[in-house]
Order: C-alpha cells, then structure tokens, then sequence
C-alpha cells in the first residue's frame, strides 16, 4: 500500500544522501560503495542458493545482474579514487551509488535488507540527527579539520562517525582514515 511507497521513497533518499554525507575524503565514499555492493552481492547469491522459490531466484538474480558491474566499475574506480587521488567523484558518483544501491535492494525484494548493510549510515545518520535538524549550529561542511603543522586530520565537534572516530581514536593522516 500507501506505507511501502512511502518506505520505497524514503529508502532512496536516505541511500543516496548517506553515501554523499561522507564526500571530501580520498576513498571514502567508492570504499563505503565497494563494501556495500560486496555485501549486497554475496547476499544475493547466497539467497539465490537457499531459496526453492524461482520467483526468489529470479528477484535475487536480477538484482545481480545490477550490482556486478556497478561493483566492478566501482572497484576500478577506487584504485583512481584512494589517496592521494587522481580522479575526484563528486556528487555525480555519490547520487548514482546511492539510487543504484536503493535500486538493487528495492527490485531484487530485500530493501530491509539492505538497511542492514547501511549499518553505518544509518548511525551516522543517528549521531547527525541534531545537526541535520538544526536543533544544534550545522556548518556547510562537516568534514574533520586539516592540522597544517602535523598534517594529520583533527575530529571536530560535529555529529558524524568521521569526526567520532577521530575524536576516540586521535588523529591521522586522510590516508589512514579510510583503512582503520
């Protein structure tokens, strides 16, 4: 009915915005699409080989059909993509990812699914939530800070996992980020 649309809608939205909240770090948002689209991947093929029910298969095997070479491409894209990187995504990649993920998760009958392997969005999304909804000062850009004397990335105060991370952890090096 009228709830599923709704959820459906909602699914695409959130998919394409949580891969492109993280953009600005080398390798970020093609590393998070890799692991995702693996996921969705391995997912598939193993629901294709438990399932009897061919119109499961068939859902399963569609949905690979979409996944494979958008994760190939995407993992050529990575090697161009990981610091210090040649080829910058942009909004472009991120928007693409996203709605193909969403996409992929909706027509292969798993869109619950796939919030399970939006686990780190969905948080990230969680520890934004009083930024995004302005109850605390959003700035444009919620990217860590670049210290210019050690030339390692410093954990701002605002609400996500990246900046999180860096406060529990100290700081590194953009390329270190994306590997811990």
């Amino acid at each position: 009915g009228w709830m599923y649309k709704l959820f459906m809608l909602l699914l695409a939205v959130f998919c394409t915005n949580s891969i492109n909240i993280h953009a600005g770090l080398n390798g970020l948002e093609v590393g998070q699409t890799v692991v995702i689209s693996a996921a969705v991947l391995i997912h598939n093929v193993m629901r294709i080989g438990s399932s009897k029910d061919l119109e499961t298969q068939q859902a399963h095997a569609f949905s690979i059909y979409l996944v494979l070479p958008f994760l190939t491409t995407s993992l050529a894209l990575l090697g161009f993509n990981w610091y210090p990187s040649s080829v910058f995504v942009g909004d472009t990649y991120t928007y693409f990812a996203g709605m193909t993920l969403a996409v992929v998760g909706i027509l292969g009958h798993f869109s619950e699914t796939l919030l399970l392997f939006f686990l780190p969005q969905v948080l990230n999304f969680l520890c934004s939530v009083p930024q995004l909804f302005h109850f605390v000062p959003c700035p444009r850009h919620r990217l860590p800070r670049f210290d210019t004397q050690t030339g390692l990335l410093t954990g701002t105060k605002d609400g996500n996992l990246v900046n999180i991370f860096l406060r529990l952890f100290g700081k590194c090096s953009e390329k270190s980020l994306c590997i811990r």
